[in-house]
Protein backbone atom coordinates (compact mmCIF):
# COMPACT_ATOMS: atom_id res chain seq x y z
CA UNK A 1 0.00 0.00 0.00
CA UNK A 2 2.59 2.20 1.00
CA UNK A 3 4.25 1.94 -2.74
CA UNK A 4 1.03 2.71 -4.21
CA UNK A 5 0.75 6.07 -2.29
CA UNK A 6 3.71 7.41 -3.68
CA UNK A 7 2.83 6.28 -7.14
CA UNK A 8 -0.34 8.35 -6.76
CA UNK A 9 -0.47 11.74 -8.44
CA UNK A 10 -1.59 15.27 -5.88
CA UNK A 11 -4.95 14.85 -7.60
CA UNK A 12 -5.59 11.07 -6.52
CA UNK A 13 -4.01 11.58 -3.04
CA UNK A 14 -6.29 14.60 -2.76
CA UNK A 15 -9.46 12.67 -3.81
CA UNK A 16 -8.39 10.06 -1.27
CA UNK A 17 -7.96 11.44 1.68
CA UNK A 18 -11.69 13.36 0.64
CA UNK A 19 -13.26 10.46 0.59
CA UNK A 20 -11.70 8.77 4.06
CA UNK A 21 -12.89 11.95 5.76
CA UNK A 22 -16.32 11.42 4.17
CA UNK A 23 -16.41 8.00 5.27
CA UNK A 24 -15.82 9.41 8.68
CA UNK A 25 -17.88 12.04 8.81
CA UNK A 26 -20.61 9.42 7.50
CA UNK A 27 -19.70 6.78 10.54
CA UNK A 28 -19.71 10.27 13.37
CA UNK A 29 -23.25 11.43 11.48
CA UNK A 30 -25.51 8.47 12.30
CA UNK A 31 -23.99 8.23 16.06
CA UNK A 32 -24.78 11.69 16.30
CA UNK A 33 -28.30 11.38 15.05
CA UNK A 34 -28.73 8.57 17.78
CA UNK A 35 -27.22 10.18 20.34
CA UNK A 36 -29.82 13.41 20.11
CA UNK A 37 -32.77 11.35 19.26
CA UNK A 38 -32.57 9.66 22.77
CA UNK A 39 -31.47 13.03 24.68
CA UNK A 40 -34.53 14.54 22.89
CA UNK A 41 -36.01 11.89 23.94
CA UNK A 42 -34.94 12.13 27.45
CA UNK A 43 -35.75 16.06 27.26
CA UNK A 44 -39.41 15.53 26.08
CA UNK A 45 -40.16 12.89 29.43
CA UNK A 46 -38.72 15.20 31.72
CA UNK A 47 -40.74 17.76 30.01
CA UNK A 48 -43.60 15.72 30.87
CA UNK A 49 -42.57 14.98 34.68
CA UNK A 50 -41.71 18.51 35.34
CA UNK A 51 -45.48 19.45 34.10
CA UNK A 52 -47.57 16.67 35.96
CA UNK A 53 -45.51 18.30 38.97
CA UNK A 54 -46.01 21.67 38.38
CA UNK A 55 -49.35 20.81 38.01
CA UNK A 56 -49.95 18.99 41.22
CA UNK A 57 -48.56 21.86 42.65
CA UNK A 58 -50.64 24.19 41.86
CA UNK A 59 -53.82 22.08 42.69
CA UNK A 60 -52.52 21.56 46.05
CA UNK A 61 -51.59 25.50 46.03
CA UNK A 62 -55.32 26.47 45.00
CA UNK A 63 -57.19 24.26 47.50
CA UNK A 64 -54.98 25.63 50.14
CA UNK A 65 -55.86 29.01 49.47
CA UNK A 66 -59.35 28.16 49.26
CA UNK A 67 -59.61 26.34 52.84
CA UNK A 68 -58.00 29.34 54.12
CA UNK A 69 -60.39 32.06 52.36
CA UNK A 70 -63.17 29.75 52.91
CA UNK A 71 -62.45 30.07 56.67
CA UNK A 72 -61.67 34.11 56.29
CA UNK A 73 -65.09 34.28 54.75
CA UNK A 74 -66.66 32.35 57.40
CA UNK A 75 -64.84 34.81 60.26
CA UNK A 76 -66.23 37.80 58.09
CA UNK A 77 -69.02 37.18 57.28
CA UNK A 78 -68.53 37.60 53.64
CA UNK A 79 -68.60 35.35 50.82
CA UNK A 80 -65.41 33.76 49.53
CA UNK A 81 -63.24 35.63 47.57
CA UNK A 82 -63.36 34.98 43.58
CA UNK A 83 -59.80 33.09 43.77
CA UNK A 84 -61.07 30.73 46.01
CA UNK A 85 -64.17 30.51 43.70
CA UNK A 86 -62.19 30.22 40.99
CA UNK A 87 -60.08 27.65 43.30
CA UNK A 88 -62.98 25.58 43.43
CA UNK A 89 -63.79 25.47 39.73
CA UNK A 90 -60.45 24.71 38.90
CA UNK A 91 -60.29 24.17 34.72
CA UNK A 92 -63.54 26.28 33.68
CA UNK A 93 -62.40 28.41 30.90
CA UNK A 94 -63.51 31.77 29.54
CA UNK A 95 -64.68 30.00 26.13
CA UNK A 96 -66.06 27.22 28.14
CA UNK A 97 -68.29 29.18 30.15
CA UNK A 98 -69.42 31.42 27.51
CA UNK A 99 -70.56 28.35 25.40
CA UNK A 100 -72.18 26.87 28.27
CA UNK A 101 -73.85 29.88 29.25
CA UNK A 102 -75.31 30.63 25.55
CA UNK A 103 -76.25 27.07 25.34
CA UNK A 104 -78.82 27.40 28.10
CA UNK A 105 -79.71 31.18 27.72
CA UNK A 106 -80.05 30.83 23.91
CA UNK A 107 -78.91 34.26 23.56
CA UNK A 108 -77.44 37.01 26.36
CA UNK A 109 -75.93 40.14 26.52
CA UNK A 110 -71.82 40.41 27.27
CA UNK A 111 -73.16 41.77 30.99
CA UNK A 112 -74.96 38.81 31.33
CA UNK A 113 -72.38 36.83 30.21
CA UNK A 114 -69.95 38.29 31.86
CA UNK A 115 -71.91 38.14 35.39
CA UNK A 116 -72.51 34.41 34.64
CA UNK A 117 -68.83 33.38 33.97
CA UNK A 118 -68.32 35.37 37.45
CA UNK A 119 -70.66 32.68 38.76
CA UNK A 120 -69.30 29.73 37.28
CA UNK A 121 -65.64 30.84 38.45
CA UNK A 122 -64.39 31.50 34.75
CA UNK A 123 -62.03 33.98 34.84
CA UNK A 124 -63.54 37.64 33.44
CA UNK A 125 -60.74 39.87 32.62
CA UNK A 126 -60.83 39.28 29.21
CA UNK A 127 -64.73 39.11 28.26
CA UNK A 128 -64.49 40.93 25.12
CA UNK A 129 -61.53 39.71 23.76
CA UNK A 130 -63.06 35.82 24.65
CA UNK A 131 -66.45 36.94 22.61
CA UNK A 132 -64.58 38.19 19.53
CA UNK A 133 -62.65 34.84 19.39
CA UNK A 134 -65.71 32.84 19.11
CA UNK A 135 -67.66 34.83 16.81
CA UNK A 136 -64.02 34.86 14.39
CA UNK A 137 -64.14 30.70 15.39
CA UNK A 138 -68.04 30.94 14.20
CA UNK A 139 -68.95 29.00 17.27
CA UNK A 140 -71.42 32.10 18.65
CA UNK A 141 -72.74 35.05 16.34
CA UNK A 142 -73.03 38.67 17.20
CA UNK A 143 -76.59 39.74 16.37
CA UNK A 144 -76.31 43.48 17.31
CA UNK A 145 -73.59 45.10 19.56
CA UNK A 146 -73.15 43.34 22.81
CA UNK A 147 -75.81 40.45 22.12
CA UNK A 148 -74.54 36.68 20.73
CA UNK A 149 -75.69 33.47 20.38
CA UNK A 150 -74.59 30.40 19.61
CA UNK A 151 -73.95 29.95 16.08
CA UNK A 152 -76.68 28.02 14.11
Amino acid sequence: MSNDIHNLSAKELFDLARKREQEEWEKTRSERQAKIRALRAERKSLQKRQAKALKQIQQAHAAELATIDSQIAELTGKSAAKGARRAATAGVTATGAVMDYLGEAQQASSKAIKAAMEDMGAPTQHVSQTLAYLVRQGQIERLSRGLYRVAA
